[in-house]
């Protein structure tokens, strides 16, 4: 009796799995927990990935709608006084709404024109030196007139466009046919190590997603795209870097929270903090009092997390989540760049701090913090090329004429592909942040 094994490619887990509608569930399966930040994205987008029509995905986006600028100069006392804008092009104030300076005196607009506002007293009964003579002029709201107002002038606003690439991940295998039989390899899962070929292949290619996920920068050379990642949009998109010269401190921690959370009025009540080691034995000795364990098991943003080692910190009336991200603790990718700071892996010491919480849309409702992306008409593609076998060690193709099978190639085994067009977009970054320390 053979003590071979063969595997029917209609059986086959893993090319089942990967042609289904979410394949990389399977690959994170596959990969253990190595594929942490790429799983929550995945929760983020809990109605499946956006399909794109090009290589370039668009999104437009609004800025903050708030009226206000900042003071150049004011001249006069009184009951009126003219206030001239530092941006000589800032057109926003209207007639008739009533502003505040930075001492919270209100005025009334009674005219105005591109980098100058006229206003008249209205919080007190006349303007006295100081009054609106530096500092953030704000508008607070309208105040038409009582009886037969008239419409305001219109505020026309104008989105500006932001993209990222979608990008081409590809990944092989190749399965010997005298590999099937040799025996003088270790066993894997009980079969011999062939078996392990295709497995692996694809726990390479849910690393690479993981690592550009973080670490992929928005660019387009030669007829390449990629596709920016955490990083990329942090630094582009409005949130906080910050290089560390020096061990962090409570109170640094607690400023790094407070400019994150002072960058948006609109904050989110629950963060997530995903971590090297290092940062979580920092936080954890200044902050022992403050974290709380919350098991295994747990949710995270109304999601099943099941297998995250999920603990939260409290502060300014926010929750924490903090997540552990294996990648930063890698030692064969991060091991040998030592911290002259600490003396320890660098990359250990980093940490990301995001609001996972839905943003508004422009006319699209809420959508995802970090978004998903993919371009095709599934998100992977996933297939063999038989040489002299097929996947399942036997004939290369059910296809027989006179007793002959029909092959690809004249290769001695057969091939397995893997391929992926997708990626993340973060469309506003501002309740994002990274630290890492400096080398």
């Amino acid at each position: 009796m053979s003590d071979v094994n063969t595997l029917a490619f209609s059986n086959n887990i893993i090319a089942n799995a990967l042609n289904e509608r979410n394949p990389f569930e399977a690959v994170y399966d596959i990969s253990g927990k190595y594929n942490t930040l790429s799983r929550v994205v995945d929760f983020l987008n809990p109605n499946g990935p956006v399909k794109v029509e090009s290589d370039k995905y668009e999104k437009a986006v609004l800025g903050n709608l708030n009226v206000a600028a900042e003071i150049s100069s004011g001249s006069g006392t009184g009951v009126s006084k003219t206030v001239t804008l530092a941006d000589a092009s800032y057109d926003a104030f209207r007639v008739g709404d009533i502003v505040m300076d930075n001492n919270r005196v209100q005025g009334r607009v009674s005219a105005k024109s591109a980098g100058s506002v006229t206003i008249d007293a209205w919080s007190t009964s006349s303007f006295v030196a100081g009054d609106f003579g530096s500092g953030t002029m704000r508008r607070i709201a309208d105040a038409s007139q009582v009886d037969s107002s008239t419409g305001k002038e219109a505020l026309y606003y104008t989105p500006t466009t932001d993209y990222n690439y979608t990008q081409v991940m590809r990944n092989s295998g190749y399965l010997s046919r005298r590999d099937i039989s040799l025996k003088t390899y270790v066993r894997y899962n009980g079969q011999y190590w062939w078996l392990a070929q295709e497995e692996l292949m694809v726990k390479d290619l849910a690393r690479q997603r993981e690592f550009n996920t973080i670490f992929g920068i928005r660019q387009r050379k030669g007829g390449v795209d990629t596709n920016g990642g955490l990083i990329w949009s942090i630094d582009n998109r409005g949130g906080t870097h910050i290089v560390g010269s020096s061990a962090m401190t409570r109170d640094d921690f607690h400023d790094y929270l407070y400019t994150m959370l002072a960058k948006n009025a609109s904050r989110s009540r629950e963060l997530t903090l995903f971590y090297g080691l290092d940062a979580l034995k920092t936080i954890q000795d200044f902050s022992q009092d403050l974290i709380q364990y919350t098991g295994i098991n747990n949710t995270l943003g109304g999601k099943d997390v099941l297998g995250f080692d999920v603990q939260t910190y409290g502060y300014l009336g926010t929750k924490i989540n903090f997540v552990p991200l294996p990648i930063l603790d890698d030692p064969k990718v991060f091991g040998n760049e030592i911290s002259s700071i600490t003396g320890k892996p660098r990359m250990s010491s980093s940490f990301f701090l995001v609001d996972t919480s839905s943003i508004d849309g422009v006319g699209a409702g809420p959508q995802p913090a970090i978004e998903k992306i993919y371009r095709g008409e599934k998100e992977m593609f996933y297939g063999y090329i038989p040489g002299m076998i097929g996947p399942d060690g036997g004939s290369p193709s059910s296809y027989m004429s006179g007793g002959k099978s029909l092959m690809a190639n004249d290769l001695d085994g057969v091939s397995c592909h893997a391929l992926a067009e997708g990626g993340i977009n973060i469309v506003d970054a501002k309740n994002m942040l990274f630290f890492e320390l400096a080398y």
